[in-house]
């Protein structure tokens, strides 16, 4: 069976208060079957919006720095697998734990390029004048050539 390709579009607020609706009626489960009632979306992406965003279960709450240190460890040594991470956290989606580490790693990395680029400033004026003669200078920049 041959499916046509779908335009990805933004959910609204009334997609998304309607499917609340149908899960709060149907259930969390038989996706193809919600889909029907919700014009233009797939059983597919109603299950991913209510597991990532509307379950009521989900900890939408910002990032603690405890469950950071938990992602980064976490990610260290289990590399990019975000569902075992998330289990490792209370209520939080793979996707949210995944998007909180490149958030992380995307500040440290905003951080080590602001110190580098203060570490890489050249010397004030002031403290590069020397008292060397014109004939030590001459013979310091021949070494470096």
């Amino acid at each position: 069976m041959h499916h046509e390709k779908q335009e990805k579009k933004f959910w609204t607020p009334s997609e998304d208060l309607k499917l609340t609706e149908l899960v709060a009626t149907y259930g969390a489960r038989r996706w193809n079957r919600l889909a029907e009632k919700m014009q233009g979306r797939t059983g597919r992406g109603c299950r991913i919006r209510w597991l990532n965003k509307l379950d009521p279960r989900i900890n939408k709450t910002a990032f603690t720095d405890e469950e950071d240190a938990k992602i980064l460890s976490a990610q260290r040594e289990l590399g990019n697998q975000w569902t075992k991470i998330a289990k490792l956290l209370h209520r939080r989606t793979d996707i949210a734990v995944r998007n909180q580490w490149r958030h992380l790693n995307t500040k440290k990395l905003k951080k080590q390029t602001k110190d580098e680029a203060t570490n890489l400033k050249p010397p004030s004026s002031a403290s590069s004048s020397s008292s060397s003669s014109p004939s030590e200078e001459k013979d310091t920049m021949e070494a470096i050539c």
